[in-house]
């Protein structure tokens, strides 16, 4: 027997209605692991125990491919059957989704902040991270920052508490009137009455830096329906008379089962993506494998 060492060279997910790729996921680390095994239907014949009659059975296949590539957001969705949401470009940057956390009286268009927008002419100091500004009294309000690690676009930001939370403090809110926080880029603009904020309450915002767009996918919704996609593995094949071969495993049709990462400080991501083959009815068949023997 000839010994024959096989890798994989290329691995593309595939839309089965148009045949388009949803892009080449393959790194270092890329690995495809593929079981097909049918349950034996045993008879004895009512003869002792041995049997004496092995029928084929039901038919059990899955497919797990592990990856540290990102993935793009059209994969995703189609593997989770995830909803999207795209944002086009931000010349400016954003002070999005601004919503009340807790209580409603920090978001209010007449008694609160009526509004949040990027401070004009200082949108470079605007950083990637959640906001969350809390009353700290009827008219002053702190302002809390998730994550630092875009602190030092623009302007330096900086946390000014022992707890790594705060990025200001004491900030005023007048009838009207706009207050910045300072080095971040945010203009709090102050509702058309008296100010009366409840002292605890909280409210949220998505704050972006100047960008070329951005996207959000919401997973695990009850309605969310897996599309049903195709895969192709290329794999490069060589034996020790150096004779090569290309194989390619292709599953017509796939549906995903699950998604597993993980995410480890100063290391790349890790991705486990779980699928089951389904049988094309057209083909007759879950998958194929073609060889090719390439000239010398």
């Amino acid at each position: 027997m000839t010994d024959k060492r096989y890798t994989l060279i290329d691995l593309n997910f595939f839309n089965i209605t148009t045949g388009l790729p949803y892009g080449e996921v393959l790194d270092g680390s890329t690995s495809a692991t593929f079981s097909y095994s049918r349950e034996p239907v045993v008879s004895n014949g009512g003869v002792g125990a041995a049997p004496t009659c092995v029928a084929a059975g039901a038919t059990t296949a899955e497919l797990a491919v592990t990856f540290t590539d990102n993935p793009s957001f059209e994969l995703m969705q189609a593997i989770t059957g995830a909803t999207s949401v795209t944002n086009s470009a931000e010349p400016s940057g954003a002070t999005a989704d601004f919503v009340n956390q807790l209580g409603a009286t920090v978001f209010d268009a007449t008694t609160g902040i009526a509004s949040v927008a990027p401070t004009s002419g200082s949108e470079d100091d605007l950083k990637e991270t959640t906001i969350i500004i809390e009353a700290a009294s009827a008219t002053t309000v702190d302002v809390i920052a998730y994550s630092p690690h875009d602190f030092n676009r623009g302007t330096d930001g900086v946390y000014i508490d022992a707890d790594r939370r705060t990025i200001a403090e004491g900030l005023t809110i007048t009838m009207g009137g706009t207050t910045d926080v300072p080095n971040f880029g945010i203009t709090l603009t102050g509702g058309s009455g008296t100010i009366a904020m409840v002292t605890g309450n909280t409210a949220r915002l998505e704050s972006r830096p100047i960008n070329l767009g951005s996207d959000t996918i919401l997973i695990g919704g009850i309605n969310d329906q897996p599309k049903i996609i195709g895969l192709q593995a290329k794999g490069f094949l060589c034996n020790q008379n150096n004779e090569e071969h290309i194989q390619t495993f292709e599953f017509f049709k796939i549906q995903g089962g699950g998604i597993t990462g993980t995410m480890t400080v100063n290391e790349f991501t890790g991705n486990e993506w779980t699928f089951i083959p389904i049988v094309d009815t057209t083909k007759r068949a879950m998958f194929a494998i073609d060889g090719v023997r390439m000239s010398a």
